[in-house]
């Protein structure tokens, strides 16, 4: 659909062909150093966000770094990485998997790559690929919307959102900016709790919310050309997933989530919803 196009700008609104069905969207990205070694996660932020439009309507909005993680604990999958060395070296992420799970009886699909300067890169470039099956794989389309949260406290839960929601909630990726280290136990999502009808669903520390091996998800993955001195080995310790993916909850439940943090750097969540 977009093959090897320039990426130093964002993209307008690029027809999704879905007929009969688009499972995904497959994105590759490629930039050049221009004064320093630069993280992966910086060239997949270059992305920010990527959106999924159905009628015009965002369904799916999320960054660079948010679907590399989502890839890893959904779907166990990594993509290919090359990080910068050194400059003038050429940093590529090749292989993220934007679900979509679009058919054409849902009505018009779009995408758009927003474009967010990264410090030390040029000469981006962006390939957006449609991925097309002959038969439907899923029953409902995918929604996967980015919610921005600032604890207003610590030591205490905090609503992140307290909703109706309009699909069948398979999993909940939680991104926490502060988590644990060798020096310091302090975590901006400290403890995560969800409310179904107003009862506790459900309640887990940090620690069990990202226990290695679910859904296939490794928090070190290989990757090809690494500076590990660069903490690329650190990428995916940010991030945590609940998987309600084999015993969904069911659209039309009222959904609290709630959040006790040790800070109040940013967290972000995003619901993923099967839309049918």
């Amino acid at each position: 659909m977009q093959d090897e196009q320039t990426f130093t700008a964002s993209t307008a609104d690029l027809v999704l062909p879905s007929n009969p069905y688009i499972d995904s969207l497959d994105v590759s990205l490629r930039s050049t150093t221009a004064t320093a070694a630069v993280l992966t996660k910086t060239l997949l932020d270059t992305l920010n966000p990527l959106e999924i439009k159905l009628n015009n309507t965002a369904i799916s909005s999320i960054r660079g770094s948010d679907l590399a993680a989502l890839d890893a604990l959904l779907f166990g999958i990594y993509p290919i990485i090359g990080e910068t060395t050194a400059v003038g070296s050429t940093g590529k992420v090749e292989g993220l998997i934007m679900p979509v799970w679009g058919q054409s009886k849902h009505g018009s699909w779009t995408t758009r790559a927003n474009f967010v300067a990264g410090t030390n890169l040029s000469a981006g470039v962006i390939s957006l690929e449609s991925e097309l099956v002959d038969k439907v794989l899923q029953d409902g389309y995918l929604s996967a919307l980015t919610t921005f949260f600032t604890p207003p406290s610590t030591s205490s839960f905090n609503d992140v959102f307290n909703t109706t929601m309009n699909g069948d909630l398979i999993g909940l990726l939680v991104f926490s900016t502060t988590v644990p280290t060798f020096a310091a136990d302090t975590i901006s999502a400290r403890e995560v709790r969800l409310f179904v009808d107003d009862g506790l669903a459900w309640q887990v520390e940090w620690k069990n919310l990202t226990a290695p091996g679910i859904s296939g998800g490794n928090p070190n993955p290989p990757v090809v050309g690494t500076v590990f001195s660069q903490g690329f080995t650190n990428f995916y310790q940010n991030y945590g997933f609940y998987d309600n993916l084999d015993d969904p909850i069911p659209k039309g439940k009222k959904l609290k989530l709630q959040v006790s943090s040790d800070d109040t750097s940013t967290i972000r969540v995003i619901p993923l919803l099967k839309v049918k």
